[in-house]
């Protein structure tokens, strides 16, 4: 198994993923309607793994950019106050 771990916010990404079995995308204090390079460039390649149907986990604002990835409208509406963490 070869595990990629990468901070999008730091480092820049491929423009396309390479030969993997899956994707998780974990957390992050940010929010995906901030428009950021990095997150865009998350999903493109998230959009590019949807079309190669490579099995992806997307977990707290992973499955945020993961739904917005896959065309979702509408499917992430903003809280009255950010959550960070658990309650």
């Amino acid at each position: 198994m070869i595990v990629l771990s990468a901070c999008a916010a730091h480092e820049e990404l491929p423009d396309r993923i390479g030969d993997v079995s899956g994707i998780v995308i974990t957390g992050s204090a940010a929010s995906v309607y901030e428009r950021q390079p990095w997150s865009e460039a998350c999903v493109r390649l998230l959009r590019d793994a949807i079309d190669r149907d490579i099995p992806t986990l997307g977990v707290c604002y992973g499955h945020q950019l993961l739904g917005e990835a896959a065309g979702g409208q509408d499917s992430v509406v903003r809280m009255p106050a950010p959550e960070v963490g658990f309650r």
